[in-house]
């Protein structure tokens, strides 16, 4: 396998993400429909803004994988969103640990950020070992509001989607 390259997304990346989005293997396991057209990524790209973060994994031209992470605005500024999709074929080869490292890196150190979270589909394993694997205390069931742990944790919390959130979350003492 070619090296994997983790960099900012470019405007010729919307045709390689369009098709991560339509593959059966995302499609199982995310809210994301076969049927999605071009246009609609190039709408997602189009409006991107100064606050939305996002990486892609490429190997020679080809995407891979594409990592975000949305800052929430107003009294959630303290918090983003974070989105990771990876090719069928390239699961379980680190990509998706590569995506979620780089963006956990960038809320810490560039961002100040104390809390991040995402959705993941109940059924989605191998999503939810990745974010197991990368909390630093057992997951747990707690609230998604504001922190109120001085230390790192994360949580799982089941919707009425079928869906879980996991948070990761530091307080400003935390912070390098």
């Amino acid at each position: 396998m070619k090296e994997i390259q983790i960099r900012p997304i470019r405007k010729e990346d919307i045709p390689g993400l369009n098709e991560i989005r339509r593959q059966p293997a995302v499609t199982e396991k995310t809210l994301g429909l076969p049927s999605e057209r071009i246009e609609r990524t190039e709408e997602f790209f189009n409006r991107l803004g100064p606050d939305d973060h996002v990486f892609v994994a490429v190997t020679g031209n080809t995407v891979v994988g594409i990592g975000a992470l949305f800052v929430n605005s107003g009294k959630l500024r303290h918090t983003g969103r974070l989105v990771l999709m990876v090719h069928g074929d390239f699961h379980n080869k680190g990509i998706g640990s590569s995506l979620l490292n780089t963006l956990v890196h960038l809320a810490d150190h560039d961002l100040g950020l104390i809390r991040l979270e995402l959705d993941v589909v109940v059924d989605n394993e191998p999503a939810i070992h990745l974010y197991k694997k990368s909390a630093e205390r057992p997951l747990s069931d707690v609230p998604t509001g504001a922190p109120r742990n001085e230390n790192r944790f994360a949580s799982l919390n089941k919707h009425r989607t079928k869906k879980k959130r996991l948070a990761f979350s530091r307080t400003l003492e935390n912070l390098p």
